[in-house]
């Protein structure tokens, strides 16, 4: 399982702006694809059609230098 930290940001038909963020733990065959499926459908069912402006989803660990 690896934890990866989401931020989506979306548009409605009235032109409100929503984002939403947090952390998934992505594993098996949990695709990016999936992941943004998931939130489109979640931010879809909160505010109805919307655009999405922006997507990011980036491993949550931060990388440790030696």
């Amino acid at each position: 399982m690896s934890a990866h930290h989401y931020v989506m940001t979306v548009q409605t038909g009235h032109g409100r702006i929503h984002t939403t963020d947090g952390v998934v733990d992505m594993s098996g065959d949990f695709t990016r694809a999936d992941c943004y499926a998931h939130l489109l459908e979640e931010m879809t069912r909160q505010h109805g059609h919307v655009a999405v402006l922006f997507f990011a989803l980036e491993p949550n660990r931060i990388a440790q230098t030696a």
